[in-house]
């Protein structure tokens, strides 16, 4: 487990990010939250949620036979 959270820890903190404790879980974070990690070691299990960054998108409405 510690090896497995390892990893991820060290994929998920680039320069400029950083790590918070939560009661429960860990979020990492740049100027937003952008990942939340659970780790259960009764069942072995790490938990990682992506928040979806999208940078430079616009939506817009597609047009009638696009």
């Amino acid at each position: 487990m510690k090896e497995l959270f390892g990893a991820v820890d060290e994929r998920l903190l680039p320069e400029g990010a950083w790590m918070e404790p939560q009661q429960h879980y860990l979020t990492y974070r740049r100027l937003k939250k952008f990942a939340s990690v659970r780790v259960l070691p009764r069942k072995e299990v790490v938990t990682v949620n992506l928040n979806s960054i999208r940078r430079g998108w616009s939506w817009r409405k597609a047009s009638p036979g696009t």
